[in-house]
């Protein structure tokens, strides 16, 4: 059974922006900042996919939707880059 406030956060956030809510970014989100009971919440609050701060590209197929590393950039220009050239952007 979900947590009642993770749902309800999810809901809020969901009329404030007239839109649904399918992903979550864990706040922090390095490797000590979520857990398996972490996951567990997000999936329950109904979430389909949540992204860590874990350096990196998810390969495909997806093996665990609810720990999918994210790439940073300082600009967006920076982000295509890295999007485009991976390789040559040590990723």
């Amino acid at each position: 059974m979900v947590a009642p406030a993770a749902r309800d956060a999810r809901d809020a956030l969901q009329t404030e922006v007239g839109r649904p809510i399918t992903s979550f970014a864990y706040p922090v989100g390095g490797p000590s900042h979520f857990n398996d009971t972490s996951v567990r919440l997000v999936r329950e609050a109904g979430h389909r996919m949540a992204f860590s701060f874990n350096t990196g590209i998810a390969e495909l197929p997806v093996t665990d939707p609810y720990r999918l590393p994210r790439e940073s950039a300082k600009s967006l220009e920076l982000l295509k880059a890295k999007a485009l050239l991976p390789g040559f952007m040590g990723l």
